[in-house]
């Protein structure tokens, strides 16, 4: 639409005095990966990993007390790019970063690929930090029908390819679940238990 261009002013009296912070402090940021477990997914060529190049893309998952299940506080929506974009499914939107409440049995990340192309290979790299140690996750492929456990103390890869079936580079493919066990408790004194009947 053709028009005039127009003009903005500032005045002297439109400042004010007051300042607020409106980036996040370095406090701030450090206290994300000191109260809160974090699980980080990228994706890779498979050649340019092996020279320590750029993911093509990635995504974050940030569990802790502050957030909920539902879409909200903490969830950033995904910016998609032109290229092969890695994000979170949730409520119906893809998210660049998912925040969640602590851990649960059987709870799952719904991981989202789009764009990804056919006859091409991929490598997954995962990291987690500050899950307890009850806890155990799993990447679930869901067109080849199987899993990998991801190792919580160190870095995972999983590489995995396309072909001409969409269903191989669909966006729905993976998915990671987790589990939690019953943590140990060595504490108890052996002398307060009961079996009955008594002789077994």
């Amino acid at each position: 639409v053709a028009g005039t261009a127009g003009t903005l002013t500032f005045n002297e009296s439109n400042k004010v005095t007051n300042l607020a912070n409106v980036f996040r402090t370095a406090n701030e940021a450090n206290s994300i990966t000191n109260t809160n477990a974090i699980l980080r997914l990228s994706v890779y060529d498979p050649n340019e990993l092996a020279i320590a190049s750029y993911p093509i893309d990635g995504t974050v998952a940030v569990f802790g007390t502050d957030f909920t299940n539902d879409l909200g506080y903490g969830d950033v929506e995904k910016l998609m790019s032109n290229g092969e974009n890695l994000g979170l499914f949730k409520d119906a939107k893809t998210l660049a970063i998912e925040a969640l409440a602590p851990v649960e049995d059987t709870d799952e990340l719904w991981v989202k690929t789009t764009q990804f192309q056919a006859n091409k290979s991929y490598t997954f790299k995962v990291s987690t930090t500050g899950f307890e140690s009850n806890v155990s996750a799993y990447l679930v492929d869901q067109y080849l029908n199987t899993q990998s456990a991801i190792n919580m103390e160190e870095l995972t890869f999983a590489t995995f390819s396309t072909t001409t079936d969409v269903n191989s580079y669909g966006a729905d493919r993976f998915k990671i679940v987790f589990h939690t066990s019953a943590l140990g408790n060595d504490s108890f004194e052996t002398k307060a238990m009961v079996i009955y009947p008594n002789p077994v």
